[in-house]
């Protein structure tokens, strides 16, 4: 097995090799003719959505840049769908790419070029650092900067990096200008009737931990319309090398619960990430998670929010995983996706049982959305205003 896979790095490495080569050339053909090369790098076509809007406003403002994507090769036929026009070449390249003006990161553990004599490396990360991992693996060698998006990710970046020597930028979030910028008033409801239930993924996840219990629940008796909303990757293929990811539920293993659920009138629950990507957040009263960071996307938009626990994650997997105390899940605000500010509910039966008060619970809770949004997020509205600043400065 070891051979195998010294013989597969070997692979990766030559094709990254000739992938360069050929780049090289066409980026340096770009820089002749007076263009700035601008990289964008991601592990997953899901990612995209962080950045979609900014693309299109450097397309649409920075007509000197010229885009390009790199990622994996199985990632290819899924980018092409959103972008059909920017070239896209193997993620194996990156180190030995030369002539670029920017390389931006989507996940701060990505290798970037070895040599910026031309530009400069930059993590934009795509979402808050939820559950403490986000941090743990940055790769400090061979880039610039760092593009956070509010005091909340720069306390974190300090705490989990015990640095505070790296560049960092107060950016703000790119995916929510639209947001902050739309004339539809965000959500300030006293009455509940559209609730989304988006849990998280992995092997402690809500759809994992309380799998009978959502199949065994009677949804005619329920007031409310429920919305299921599955992480992106539930619809992938299952990661048989990842002991986190092989023995969680995706598509293909809960093809008759999406069946029976959606059997119901007052349920949905997307059969493939089509109609996923159709749902939008902001048609909803009340969002419940496990632990994931779609809590935030709801304080941006005034949504009232709430967590059902699912043991073990916070006492043993958190910890196993993530290598973060235990503790800080109840008391760290970015960790724990907000935790000590929304409603908590012990397990999913819990839930259901105080649906019919739910009106009354999130009447009680005190949601501060716009001290939340502030810890959050920096120049909300603006961060793409921003952040082509940067890029021209370059």
């Amino acid at each position: 097995m070891k051979t195998l896979k010294i013989f597969y790095d070997f692979l990766r490495i030559v094709k990254g090799l000739f992938y360069s080569i050929k780049f090289n050339l066409r980026f340096l053909v770009s820089l002749l003719n007076k263009k700035k090369v601008l990289i964008f790098q991601f592990h997953s076509a899901s990612q995209l959505i962080h950045i979609e809007d900014l693309i299109n406003a450097i397309q649409r403002d920075l007509i000197d840049f010229e885009i390009f994507f790199s990622t994996y090769s199985k990632e290819f036929n899924a980018v092409k769908k959103i972008f059909p026009k920017i070239e896209i070449f193997p993620l194996e390249s990156i180190p030995w790419i030369i002539f670029y003006k920017i390389v931006y990161g989507l996940d701060q553990r990505m290798y970037f070029p070895f040599t910026n004599f031309f530009g400069k490396r930059i993590v934009g990360f795509h979402g808050q650092p939820t559950k403490g991992n986000s941090f743990k693996n940055v790769n400090r060698l061979f880039v610039d900067s760092y593009f956070a998006y509010g005091p909340a990710m720069i306390d974190e970046i300090h705490r989990s990096m015990l640095t505070t020597s790296i560049l960092l930028k107060k950016i703000g979030q790119c995916k929510t200008d639209k947001i902050f910028n739309s004339k539809q008033k965000r959500f300030d409801k006293s009455k509940i009737k559209n609730i989304l239930i988006a849990p998280s993924f992995e092997i402690c996840s809500l759809f994992k931990i309380y799998e009978e219990q959502i199949i065994n629940t009677n949804y005619n008796e329920i007031k409310y319309n429920i919305t299921f909303l599955p992480h992106p990757s539930f619809y992938n293929e299952l990661d048989e090398m990842d002991d986190f990811f092989r023995n969680t539920v995706n598509k293909e293993n809960w093809k008759s619960i999406i069946k029976l659920l959606n059997n119901f009138n007052n349920v949905k629950f997307p059969v493939n990430l089509n109609e996923r990507s159709r749902i939008e957040l902001n048609n909803f009263d009340l969002i419940i998670t496990d632990y994931s960071g779609i809590t935030f996307e709801s304080i941006y938009y005034n949504i009232p929010f709430g967590f059902v626990d699912c043991e073990p994650h916070s006492s043993n997997y958190f910890n196993i995983k993530y290598n973060v105390d235990p503790e800080l899940f109840s008391n760290n605000f970015i960790i724990s996706a907000g935790r000590k500010y929304g409603v908590v509910f012990c397990d999913w039966n819990k839930f259901i049982q105080e649906l019919p008060s739910i009106d009354s619970i999130v009447k009680e809770n005190d949601y501060d959305f716009e001290y939340l949004q502030k810890n959050l997020l920096y120049n909300r509205g603006n961060a793409i205003k921003t952040t082509l600043n940067e890029f021209k400065k370059v």
